[in-house]
């Protein structure tokens, strides 16, 4: 269900229940004012703080215009031919798995920066994970391994159906597109969408921004506005976001 609505559902619900007790004749008037200020106040507030939060991101957009903007180090047709490749491979990497779904992260928060997780199960620090042989030869934590095994894939060894060779192409590629302001990536419906400039949203506030290379089929067109496109790559900010 869309996030609209939910918000109308709940206002359906907020005004039926007092106008239903306003109904009842054996409640006084100055009781009825009560129960009927209620929604009312409540609806104003909602506004309020919608009007505010609404502000504030407006703010933040000024301050930094980055966020609405492809800014890549490297060429924007390079960074697109990169994400291509990496779909591939997490298309390869997750074949078998519940939903053939993948994703993973470079965390950019203080305590946990440059921590490696996929689909959320943390691996540990990205740096200690690059060689490409302990990469593929990395097994879920077994603290995790139950609950892997359960909701992903009984597969514990992720990475050992690239070669030696597509690990390291692999690795080179989560690092190339880290420089490049996208740490994380997710694949769904065999389509790859990656998280921009998170940093700004970790450190300064800024909402979710979305990449992807292929608009067609990959969210329905109403959730998302585009912001930006360079190169075939799109900027997406989601209407009613949600995570991977």
């Amino acid at each position: 269900m869309e996030i609209f609505q939910k918000i109308f559902l709940g206002f359906v619900i907020l005004y039926v229940l007092p106008v239903g007790l306003v109904l009842i004749k054996k409640i006084s008037k100055r009781t009825r004012y009560f129960i009927i200020s209620i929604p009312v106040f409540t609806t104003l507030l909602f506004f309020g703080f919608l009007l505010i939060e609404i502000r504030e991101e407006k703010e933040l957009d000024k301050k930094y215009p980055q966020i609405n903007n492809l800014t890549f180090e490297e060429r924007p047709e390079n960074v697109r031919d990169s994400i291509l490749v990496l779909q591939d491979f997490m298309i390869k990497i997750s074949k078998g798995w519940k939903d053939n779904e993948m994703s993973y992260e470079i965390r950019k928060y203080r305590d946990f920066h440059n921590y490696f997780t996929l689909n959320r199960y943390w691996l540990g620090k990205f740096e200690d994970l690059v060689h490409d042989s302990v990469f593929r030869n990395l097994q879920i934590p077994e603290s995790k391994k139950a609950d892997w095994i359960n909701n992903i894939s009984e597969d514990i060894v992720p990475f050992d159906t690239l070669t030696q060779s597509e690990a390291s192409r692999f690795i080179n590629l989560i690092k190339y597109l880290d420089s490049n302001k996208l740490n994380s990536a997710f694949l769904h419906k065999g389509r790859i969408g990656l998280q921009y400039n998170d940093s700004l949203r970790i450190w300064k506030g800024t909402d979710f921004r979305s990449i992807t290379i292929d608009t067609l089929g990959f969210s329905n067109s109403h959730d998302y506005e585009i912001l930006d496109e360079k190169g075939g790559i799109y900027l997406i900010k989601y209407n009613d976001y949600y995570t991977y």
